[in-house]
């Protein structure tokens, strides 16, 4: 897989300190077609994707040395009921209404931090913490909104996470 050699490839190089993969649930959906081939005929059993996310969770592990940054689509979050289709037979979600990041759907679990971007109706962009080992009082309502429109940037966001810094450190 050539991005997979590209990731690889800036790993191994001493002058870059981050890795940005712009399209998470892209790189995901590739490891897919390289796994199963075109045709994409995966069973609708979570086993199918066990290789595929092992492989996911190789290349994450592999960039330790730097810092990654993964950016993913959203989608609606959806919860089990409990209930089953009486027609189908299949259980019954309903929206929760929050987000989640479209492809590997564990990313949370091999990340420092999982940050939700978003724009609100008069058109400011905002970040809040959805996640981050680091720093867990940004976990919550501590973590909503705390970057907008132009700090939105590595360098704030990783000073928020490490109280020793400044984005100056992070320059």
């Amino acid at each position: 897989n050539r991005a997979k050699d590209a990731i690889w490839s800036l790993v191994e190089r001493k002058d870059i300190d981050t890795i940005a993969i712009d399209g998470g649930e892209q790189f995901y959906e590739d490891l897919l077609y390289a796994y199963y081939g075109k045709s994409f005929q995966i069973s609708t059993k979570r086993t199918a994707y066990g290789p595929i996310n092992e492989e996911f969770k190789t290349v994450i592990k592999s960039c330790g040395t730097k810092h990654l940054i993964i950016a993913f689509e959203s989608k609606d979050e959806y919860r089990r009921t409990g209930k089953k289709d009486p027609e189908t037979g299949e259980p019954q979600s309903v929206a929760t209404g929050r987000q989640v990041p479209k492809g590997f759907n564990d990313i949370g679990y091999y990340v420092g931090a999982l940050v939700e971007l978003s724009r609100d109706p008069d058109g400011t962009f905002e970040a809040s913490f959805r996640m981050c080992q680091e720093k867990a009082s940004l976990f919550g309502e501590s973590g909503v909104n705390v970057l907008q429109n132009d700090m939105i940037t590595f360098p704030w966001l990783a000073s928020l996470m490490r109280e020793d810094t400044t984005p100056d450190d992070w320059e």
